[in-house]
């Protein structure tokens, strides 16, 4: 493990979400189940001086695939704009884009990103792609094999700790899903309620509203805007911007900095080419209020704090007690 306190912030964009769901990859037999990378972006970060160590280019982090992987399934597209025409002329090998990666992973005490699981497994399922290629090289395989080992926890002596920034803004940053309420003809319709009651903000659609369900594990774009009032107006869902929002979102969020890399104060030449590259939208007129989770079972108001359980059992006690006294 790295000694020096680098991170490293990383993200991944597919063919698709692919069918493996939240299992790891393991053998080479569930490849199938897993999408292939379409971009590679990562930014190693050293979160003391606020300088990039090193990073992806910028539009060179597109992989060219193999003709057999063509085509780019179009709902794809749609999402991060790689088609098989920019993979075929702009990208580069996965062999290269991940031999630049396992580099900069070899250096870091932390590796981040925002849903984790999703883009280890797909990295861990492109490593055993390589090693299973007989146009490898030996030599190559053998690092493959260590960085497999190390992101699926084998090795834990070297492994860097795992972080996911999902959880880490679900924590401070309380993101609502919106609660659709139906009229007597069934028709979708939604209470407001003060804009200044920002615990049921929805930013998906930007409003407020009466009706929430529990805190939802938000995406990166939620994420951002409930923590700092502001959309990422660079192309989400391109791999280096999605780093860079990736990476804000860490260093506020982290308790070890708790800092906002975008603010005046902390105008690094390495912050202000991030936050470039996230290009912040002007803060919303009322910012999500950032709020420490309620302990489990707590929804609120007295009335609503007992449990289901705390309740039947007050109910019971009560009939016990009616039911002695019936008998004296």
């Amino acid at each position: 493990m790295a000694s020096e306190p680098l991170i490293l912030v990383f993200d991944t964009e597919t063919t698709g979400l692919g069918t493996g769901g939240e299992n790891s990859v393991t053998e080479a037999s569930n490849l199938n189940n897993w999408p292939i990378i379409v971009q590679l972006a990562f930014i190693l970060y050293n979160p003391v001086t606020m300088q990039i160590v090193a990073q992806s280019e910028e539009g060179n982090d597109i992989v060219r695939l193999k003709e057999s992987q063509y085509p780019i399934p179009q709902g794809s597209v749609d999402v991060h704009g790689v088609t098989d025409e920019r993979s075929r002329t702009e990208g580069r090998p996965i062999d290269v884009a991940m031999d630049q990666f396992i580099a900069a992973y070899n250096r870091t005490s932390a590796l981040v990103a925002h849903n984790t699981p999703y883009d280890v497994n797909v990295v861990c399922a492109e490593l055993l792609r390589l090693i299973g290629d007989a146009e490898i090289s030996e030599a190559k395989k053998e690092m493959y094999r260590d960085a497999y080992r190390k992101l699926r926890g084998l090795d834990t002596e070297s492994a860097p700790e795992v972080v996911d920034t999902q959880y880490l803004a679900k924590a401070q940053a309380r993101v609502w899903p919106y609660k659709y309420v139906r009229d007597a003809e069934k028709n979708v319709v939604i209470d407001k309620v003060a804009a200044e009651d920002g615990k049921m903000y929805d930013v998906k659609r930007k409003e407020y509203y009466a009706k929430a369900y529990s805190p939802k594990n938000p995406n990166l774009e939620e994420g951002h805007i409930a923590l700092f009032g502001q959309q990422i107006n660079g192309r989400t869902h391109s791999a280096l911007v999605d780093v860079a929002g990736c990476l804000r979102v860490y260093m506020e969020t982290a308790p070890q900095y708790s800092v906002d890399i975008c603010a005046p104060e902390n105008s690094t030449p390495s912050n202000v080419e991030l936050c470039r590259i996230i290009n912040p939208g002007p803060p919303f007129a009322h910012k999500v209020p950032r709020m420490m989770p309620l302990a489990k079972g707590k929804k609120g108001g007295r009335k609503n704090r007992r449990t289901r359980k705390t309740r039947r059992r007050k109910t019971q006690r009560t009939n016990k007690r009616r039911a002695f006294t019936k008998k004296r």
